[in-house]
C-alpha cells in the first residue's frame, strides 16, 4: 500500500512524503513548488501530476485552515474521487497530539522530531511526515 502525505503550498512551496508498505523503512520525499504568477488551474495540474506519478492508495491531507489551501486540498480530493482512492484529513494540532503527544508542539519541535526519521531541511516535508 502506497501512502502519500501532502503539506500543500500556502503560497508557493509545500512538500510530500510517500511511504510504501512493501518498503516500510523507506520514505520518499519531494517539494511542491507553484509558480507565484501561475493560475490556480496550473497549481491543480501540479498536484495532479504528483498524484498521477506516485499513484497512492491513500492520500493524507492537512485540514484546511486557510482559504488559500482549501482549493488545492479540494483538487487532491477530486483526484482521489476520480481515481477511486481513499483520502484522509487531519488538522495540525490533532496530528501533533497523536504523533508527538503534544498538540501545541512548535514548528521547531516538529522539525526535530521529523529529522529523527528522515533527513530534510524542509519544514514542509517535516509537516507532511507528521500528517
Amino acid at each position: 500500500m502506497k501512502v502519500l502525505s501532502l503539506d500543500v503550498p500556502a503560497k508557493y512551496q509545500g512538500g510530500y512524503v510517500r511511504w510504501d508498505s512493501e518498503h516500510p523503512n523507506t520514505y520518499d520525499t519531494g517539494s511542491i513548488i507553484f509558480d507565484p504568477h501561475g493560475s490556480e488551474s496550473h497549481d491543480f495540474n501540479i498536484i495532479h501530476q504528483i498524484l498521477d506519478s506516485i499513484s497512492p492508495d491513500i492520500v493524507i491531507l492537512e485540514q484546511p485552515f486557510l482559504y488559500s489551501i482549501a482549493q488545492i486540498i479540494g483538487s487532491a480530493k477530486a483526484w482521489c474521487a476520480r481515481n477511486q482512492r481513499t483520502w484522509w484529513m487531519i488538522n495540525a494540532p490533532k496530528a501533533k497530539k497523536l504523533v508527538m503527544k503534544n498538540g501545541r508542539a512548535s514548528k521547531q519541535e516538529v522539525f526535530i522530531w521529523a529529522n529523527k526519521h528522515i533527513t530534510t531541511d524542509s519544514q514542509h516535508i517535516c509537516d507532511a511526515l507528521l500528517y
